[in-house]
């Protein structure tokens, strides 16, 4: 409980920040709260974001400890028709485990594509993204790291839009330092969520 009450005030600090997009998402084991925030007018963003989980895995087996992701990076959009657009660069992501007792930290590359649906009613995002660091960009136990997922999101208002989704991140781990376990897969679950635009 210390730890989510941890991520809670993380997610309050975050949310004070003069922020485009500020996201809140949940299920039954994980909460999490991301911010997207414009630096300049030439579309670049930058992003945070906090991950607690207590349905985390190790080579299948449940964990019965927390499980903290945070990341923060650089972004780049990229509109590439009316319909289409594009967000691409790069983050730091820790992950740390109480069960692994470590902090494994890694440098992602990746991006997110955007499909607008649009009626004469009502507009419809579908939202993807993947993000991958290899052996040479992951530290520490880390040997790499990956996470994609999708999202459905309907706007209620410009400042109020809802979604669904679902995420998977995975960590490859040395399996010479935590007794053989190989892989953390940190999330691999659907969650819904809000977004606040100011």
């Amino acid at each position: 409980m210390k730890k989510l009450g941890y991520a809670a005030a993380l997610f309050l600090a975050m949310g004070s920040t003069q922020a485009t997009d500020l996201s809140f998402d949940l299920n039954d084991a994980e909460v999490r709260g991301n911010i997207a925030m414009p630096l300049t007018e030439a579309n670049y963003y930058v992003i945070a974001d906090v991950l607690y989980s207590e349905g985390s895995k190790i080579d299948d087996f449940d964990l019965d400890d927390q499980t903290m992701t945070l990341a923060g990076g650089f972004l780049l959009h990229q509109p590439l028709n009316e319909v289409l657009s594009f967000k691409f660069g790069g983050k730091v992501v820790a992950v740390n485990s109480e069960e692994l007792d470590d902090t494994l930290v890694g440098l992602p590359l990746g991006g997110e594509l955007q499909f607008t649906l649009e009626t004469s009613q009502n507009i419809i995002y579908f939202n993807g993204y993947a993000f991958y660091a290899p052996d040479i960009i992951s530290f520490g136990d880390m040997e790499s790291y990956s996470e994609f997922g999708f999202e459905v999101e309907y706007p209620f208002s410009n400042q109020l839009s809802a979604y669904a989704g679902y995420r998977f991140i995975n960590v490859n781990l040395d399996e010479t330092q935590f007794g053989g376990a190989d892989n953390l897969e940190v999330s691999s679950r659907p969650y819904i969520g809000v977004t606040f635009s100011f």
